[in-house]
């Protein structure tokens, strides 16, 4: 099974020799150049990521190997791992719950703790961050036609490499208007958004963001 991760927001595809990109990914990469590479070595891994993290240029990889899953165990080696749980939360009116974190537009999300559920992590980190509460949790969100169960993103944390995949979850909510932001996390505003307006918060948002809202089948 492929992978998709998003070095900024950049996307790498991980693949296996052969694979064609569905026409639903292959749409959103329009404005970018592709790459297409054979994996070779770590050290030429190294140099596709420095490439992809270079903000000045909108790339995009589609990076094989006859066993695809080499190829994401080698990237990930490069990298120290995380894994987050998040929510995409709906109303009654046709209206999603965002938080604006650090000067972007987002959904509420965070690491998963110790020995907890991911489903338990999703509901615990969106209640923490926004206030809300009575959440009711739908489903997992799958992502892409090969159904990656989460999104994926890279960036840099006291001089390390992490990589994160973090797991969304569809969740319903009554109309609650008593938000508190989690301030200590950078959020400084919760807001329930209108379905109509969210495609131009996403202009100030993150390529994974608008990817839950391009997967989400509600």
């Amino acid at each position: 099974m492929p992978l998709k991760i998003f070095i900024g927001n950049n996307p790498i595809y991980l693949c296996k020799t052969g694979f064609v990109l569905p026409s639903t990914e292959a749409l959103e990469l329009s404005s970018k150049f592709l790459l297409q590479e054979k994996f070779i070595d770590s050290e030429s891994l190294l140099q596709v990521i420095e490439k992809l993290e270079n903000k000045k240029y909108a790339f995009a990889c589609m990076l094989n190997h006859d066993d695809e899953s080499v190829l994401i165990n080698e990237f990930f080696s490069l990298f120290k791992p995380i894994d987050a749980a998040g929510g995409l939360v709906e109303n009654s009116h046709d209206e999603v719950l965002m938080i604006y974190r650090k000067g972007k537009w987002d959904l509420p999300k965070g690491k998963v703790e110790r020995n907890e559920k991911m489903i338990e992590a999703a509901e615990r980190e969106v209640e923490e961050e926004t206030g809300i509460r009575k959440l009711k949790v739908e489903t997992l969100i799958n992502f892409y036609p090969w159904k990656q169960e989460y999104t994926t993103h890279t960036y840099w944390e006291n001089q390390k490499r992490i990589i994160k995949n973090t797991y969304w979850y569809l969740m319903k909510s009554k109309d609650d208007l008593h938000f508190t932001p989690q301030k200590e996390e950078g959020i400084t505003e919760v807001k329930w958004i209108k379905k109509n307006q969210i495609n131009e918060l996403l202009k100030n948002s993150y390529a994974s963001v608008a990817d839950v809202f391009r997967y989400c089948k509600t």
